[in-house]
């Protein structure tokens, strides 16, 4: 059985775990990194010793304690992807109407997940966690109302299926109102079609049904410019972003990186507080958050993504984020 101190889950294309493993390497640091696409090849163990549960994650033949695991990264990804291929097929069965074989998965994904969710406790109950899966998909609404608690500003917002309710909140705000996923940024390419859905403005209305599906709509603020702050361990770095009148970017910068401009930047110290304070009652010990400044000076509190990039922020700023990351799962900072 090998010995290991840090576990970091994450996924192969996750530019900022690479990062922080390189700078775990030049420490010297013993790490295991679980990437989800590493399923083949991982598969998890409990016995019993001395009378209680010992779970143990086996890797290539090699096993490793969760007892030895002093501190654990949930980057992103999980343990293991359940099968894949198995949920496709039981899809193509389902649409043959023979519904045996996905009861017999959604049974078994069952079974296995409360063995995941063991796993996940055990480590939160032994070892010091940074976020855990769980607070993965943070829900926006609930991020808002804390975000309204805890006294920042956000936008006007509201969520609904009807265009009558629609059309009286754009009048109220000059037309001007955008709409995002309630859920995250959605991004798939299905053979020649892409579907994708993030934040844009809203602006034919008479193309719109009286009813529709639930969306979120909110009132578009005129931009200074944007921030994009990283928290990591009660600790905030954080980057303004500048459209230079950019059109799209102004909307989401993300659509277009070429026309923003980066730079380091530092919060209020009464926004860093209350953005602390709101990360404290979301559970998180990282995450990305993303504020608007306006001509007025005032902040509105977007979002905060626990699962979100930083390596933009980073490099641009000079922050050696991910040099910081390695320190403190190795203990280095504390």
């Amino acid at each position: 059985m090998k010995k290991t101190s840090i576990l970091i889950l994450s996924e192969q294309s996750d530019n900022s775990a690479d990062e922080v493993c390189l700078w775990l390497n030049y420490f010297g640091a013993k790490y295991l990194r679980l990437n989800k696409e590493d399923s083949k090849n991982c598969r998890l163990k409990i016995d019993t010793r001395d009378n209680t549960l010992f779970p143990t994650i086996v890797v290539d033949g090699m096993e490793y304690s969760l007892a030895d695991f002093k501190t654990v990264w949930f980057r992103r990804g999980h343990f293991l992807h359940y099968d894949t291929k198995l949920e496709i097929d039981c899809f193509a069965n389902q649409q043959n109407n023979n519904h045996m074989e996905k009861i017999l998965f959604d049974y078994k994904y069952s079974e296995f997940d409360r063995i995941r969710q063991f796993f996940y406790q055990y480590l939160r109950d032994n070892a010091d966690c940074y976020n855990f899966p769980s607070t993965y998909n943070i829900n926006k609404l609930l991020a808002l109302n804390y975000a309204k608690s805890v006294g920042l500003n956000i936008p006007n917002t509201l969520v609904t299926n009807s265009k009558s309710e629609l059309l009286n909140f754009a009048e109220n705000r000059n037309g001007k109102i955008i709409t995002k996923s309630i859920s995250e940024f959605f991004n798939k390419t299905v053979k020649d079609y892409a579907i994708s859905v993030g934040t844009s403005n809203v602006s034919d209305f008479d193309s719109i049904s009286d009813t529709f599906f639930y969306s979120l709509f909110q009132e578009n603020i005129e931009k200074r410019l944007e921030v994009r702050t990283f928290i990591w361990d009660n600790k905030t770095y954080s980057a303004a972003i500048f459209h230079n009148n950019d059109a799209e970017a102004k909307v989401d910068f993300r659509t277009n990186y070429d026309a923003i401009r980066i730079t380091p930047f530092n919060l209020p110290k009464e926004i860093e507080n209350k953005l602390l304070q709101l990360m404290k009652k979301l559970n998180l010990e990282s995450g990305s958050a993303d504020f608007i400044l306006t001509a007025q000076n005032e902040y509105y509190f977007l979002e905060v993504n626990p699962v979100g990039q930083f390596d933009f922020v980073d490099k641009i700023c000079n922050y050696n984020l991910a040099q910081i990351i390695a320190k403190t799962l190795t203990n280095e900072n504390h």
